[in-house]
């Protein structure tokens, strides 16, 4: 599901992304959706790697809002 999501086949609604736990889905949507955004990120002094939980949570905010993004845009 992961591979259909981060190709936009499939646009889960905020509902579900809010409520599904993944530790894979923020490093794929990175990979394939981002990099050039996280690398901005890693330029600006954010630890994308580090670890720290608050930069976690930051990160998996980013990936929600980025994969919500998309779905409403193409709602529209």
């Amino acid at each position: 599901m992961q591979l259909l999501i981060c190709a936009d086949a499939i646009r889960p609604d905020l509902a579900w992304l809010l409520g599904t736990v993944s530790r894979t889905l923020r490093p794929a949507i990175r990979a394939c959706r981002g990099p050039e955004g996280f690398a901005r990120l890693e330029a600006a002094g954010i630890p994308i790697d580090s670890g720290a939980r608050a930069t976690a949570e930051a990160l998996k905010a980013i990936v929600r809002i980025m994969v919500a993004y998309v779905s409403a845009a193409v709602e529209s």
